[in-house]
């Protein structure tokens, strides 16, 4: 290596211990204190257990429908990289042995979404405790749209979104303290639907990839991640910053990157010199 190189890498080893850190996206979604986060790249078994990484401990159990790994999820996923993908079938939800209960307001609820076209032509529940008279669900609906329902009070559906299949989405909903649910794609805000009543109490079992039994339906089709449920309303500067946690690598990385595209430019010009 040149001289020149030695004395760049220095520098850039350098700048990249002074720039100041930044929390990856599971550190910063454990950061802000969820009820439950699954990452869900959990390792295939008899059964698979989704693995809840927050201090809970509040773990389910993959379905008959669920292949575990059995799809690359985005990029922050450690390990392997793949994650759960959902048939869409009896069978292909994640299931809990007891009601996840948020409060009546001032909760919130994101995940990573890979949908096919199937779940984003008809209701489906990214997640979902209770049904019908109680509880609440989150997931997407016709058009391409995210629906928030609070089971018994209203569904919160959005009007303004297009979201495709096969790709993923960073989606969350914020329901406040007025009953107003606030959608989110991506990190950014898309949409305010207003309501009138809090939620009421689950009484049904926390399901992930459809309604809560005892018939679980609107199942949801194709791959899900980093599902994290708070008894908090997150603020848009919280969310924000999980999503750019999980896109930007660290400064560091960017710097050392840098160094290493300069480096190999230095190399190729001296390699033509020497012709």
């Amino acid at each position: 290596m040149c001289r020149c190189c030695l004395l760049i890498l220095s520098l850039g080893t350098l700048f990249a211990c002074v720039l100041p850190a930044r929390a990856d996206f599971i550190s910063q979604v454990l950061g802000d204190n969820p009820k439950g986060f699954w990452i869900l790249n959990d390792v295939p078994g008899v059964p698979t257990i989704a693995d809840d990484i927050s201090v809970n401990g509040f773990n389910g159990t993959y379905g008959l429908g669920v292949t575990p790994q059995g799809i690359a999820g985005p990029s922050w996923v450690p390990s392997s990289g793949l994650v759960a993908s959902l048939s869409g079938a009896i069978g292909g939800n994640i299931s809990f042995e007891s009601p996840l209960n948020l409060g009546g307001n001032g909760y919130t609820i994101e995940a990573w979404i890979n949908p096919t076209l199937a779940s984003l032509q008809n209701t489906s529940r990214i997640v979902a405790s209770g049904r019908g008279l109680n509880g609440y669900g989150f997931g997407t609906a016709a058009g391409g749209e995210l629906v928030f329902t609070s089971s018994g009070v209203q569904d919160y559906f959005t009007s303004t979104l297009t979201l495709l299949p096969n790709q993923w989405y960073y989606v969350g909903v914020v329901l406040d303290a007025s009953n107003d649910a606030h959608f989110y794609v991506n990190g950014a805000f898309v949409e305010t639907v207003t309501g009138l009543l809090p939620t009421i109490a689950p009484t049904l079992n926390f399901n992930i990839g459809s309604r809560s039994p005892p018939v679980p339906d609107e199942f949801f089709t194709g791959g899900l991640a980093g599902i994290s449920v708070y008894d908090t309303a997150l603020t848009a500067e919280q969310i924000q910053a999980q999503y750019t946690a999980a896109i930007i690598p660290e400064p560091s990385s960017l710097v050392l990157a840098g160094v290493g595209v300069f480096c190999a430019g230095c190399t190729s010009r001296r390699r033509r010199r020497n012709r």
